[in-house]
């Protein structure tokens, strides 16, 4: 006899949920019945489209800078942050020295070394091309950002928030505990590449491969 059986929940029948398509675990984003203590209510995914001429750096695009901070919750990690400041509580990292940032680090040297408070929200924005990587990080070329994506969780807060930029939506994925909530897609014209921008909601603790 299982939880549902127990209670003798009206929307358990035939060893079956008929109730569970509005909620999803809390836990695991699986979907689930209003009265599982860990149910929270499905969302669809919020959608956001840009029209936005490409500039040299992210948040030099004045509607998709605005679009990102009104995402950002709490402290805010910016790992890659470039030349322009948010109008958020930001810690700002970047291996430029020249850049307007609090700390010249590696990405993934920052996040293994960080011995502070835990982050409510991180904003992923690498370098999406090897011409990117060229043009604004003088040939320092962000490898294996799975791995990076693995070591983040440990400087997260249990709810905290992923914004993630560039060509694809992968983001941090439901193996690793988060919920896509919201998603911007902009038009930069011409033959340029849209960039997508994502966020994702930690609904679950998880841990993978640190190393």
């Amino acid at each position: 006899m299982n939880g549902c059986e127990i209670i003798k929940c009206p929307y358990y029948r035939d060893n079956i949920c008929i109730n569970e398509a509005e909620y999803i675990d809390g836990n695991d984003g699986e979907p689930c019945c209003p009265f599982n203590p860990n149910a929270i209510l499905k969302t669809e995914i919020n959608f956001t489209y840009l029209m936005q001429p490409s500039k040299r750096y992210t948040f030099e695009q004045p509607k998709l800078k605005q679009w990102v901070e009104l995402w950002c919750r709490g402290k805010v990690l910016n790992l890659f942050a470039g030349k322009v400041r948010l109008n958020v509580d930001e810690a700002r990292n970047d291996i430029d020295l020249s850049m307007n940032a609090d700390y010249y680090w590696d990405a993934f040297q920052f996040v293994a070394n960080w011995k502070g408070k835990k982050f409510d929200t991180v904003i992923l924005d690498p370098p999406y091309t090897y011409r990117k990587a060229k043009e604004l990080y003088n040939n320092h070329l962000m490898g294996q950002l799975p791995r990076l994506k693995n070591k983040l969780l440990s400087i997260l807060n249990d709810k905290a928030r992923v914004i993630s930029l560039g060509y694809d939506s992968v983001g941090m994925s439901t193996k690793r505990g988060f919920k896509k909530i919201a998603i911007c897609l902009v038009c930069h014209s011409g033959d340029s590449k849209d960039t997508i921008a994502l966020v994702e909601q930690r609904i679950k603790n998880t841990t993978l491969n640190l190393l």
